[in-house]
């Protein structure tokens, strides 16, 4: 029999100075081999502040509370496909010069990351995709990092993030959502497909990562979580510490 999943209530919203560093530790937790990560909190915090704010920023960021707790449970990321390759990025390439120069010089893991990914794209491996050309269409927007608290995992909060990133990219007059999964990341995929997604053709086995969209049409507008009918799957009081604003 499937595990039953637990349900949280959550509250959802744009990202704000009271949840930055919260998010920054909830980034660096999930993605620690990212570059941003390398180059540490401050950096991360430095990007989120400049690019996922409101209203300064080119990108968004909603982040998902637990309101009985207040904790940071999960956070999505979303950027206009306008912004070619940048828009699966985290970091622009000026905030990336910026930490590398500040701090990356003096860090080991940083060095390894820069020459990895130059001997990467020299011998054409490395994390890369061939975006079909019906992804590139104007009006389109990546829901490029998905992240949720590992005391939170197992909950609706992954679901329900995505299903407020698809209603407020519908607010913004979005056509197509877009993303990228790793290879081999059956959850991720699984996930996307239980809300409409679907694989981008052509699809290159060659590629580490492959690519997915889901059309935004009237007759598929999506619905948050229920509240259980059995309070057994409710969560109670079993998140940990997890992040709090200001912490």
């Amino acid at each position: 029999m499937a595990e039953e999943r637990r349900w949280l209530d959550l509250e959802i919203r744009d990202l704000s100075e009271e949840y930055v560093e919260a998010c920054a530790r909830l980034h660096r937790l999930c993605f620690p081999e990212k570059l941003e990560s390398l180059l540490g909190h401050a950096c991360i915090a430095d990007c989120l502040r400049s690019r996922y704010m409101p209203p300064g920023g080119d990108a968004h960021c909603r982040v998902a509370l637990a309101r009985e707790t207040g904790q940071l449970v999960g956070y999505c990321y979303a950027e206009s496909i306008e912004h070619g390759e940048l828009a699966h990025a985290f970091l622009s390439p000026a905030l990336a010069r910026k930490h590398v120069m500040r701090v990356g010089w003096r860090r080991p893991a940083v060095w390894r990351w820069l020459l990895n990914r130059g001997w990467s794209k020299l011998v054409g491996r490395g994390i890369r995709v061939r975006e079909p050309e019906a992804n590139r269409v104007a009006g389109g927007e990546v829901a490029k990092m998905l992240a949720v608290h590992p005391d939170a995992r197992g909950t609706n909060v992954g679901h329900d993030l995505m299903v407020d990133n698809e209603i407020e990219a519908r607010r913004r007059g979005v056509r197509r959502l877009l993303g990228r999964v790793l290879r081999g990341n059956v959850k991720a995929e699984r996930l996307y497909a239980s809300i409409g997604w679907v694989r981008s053709a052509p699809d290159s086995q060659e590629d580490e990562v492959f690519a997915m969209h889901k059309e935004l049409r009237d007759d598929n507008v999506l619905s948050f979580t229920p509240r259980p009918v059995t309070p057994s799957a409710e969560q109670k009081g079993t998140l940990g510490r997890g992040e709090r604003r200001g912490e």
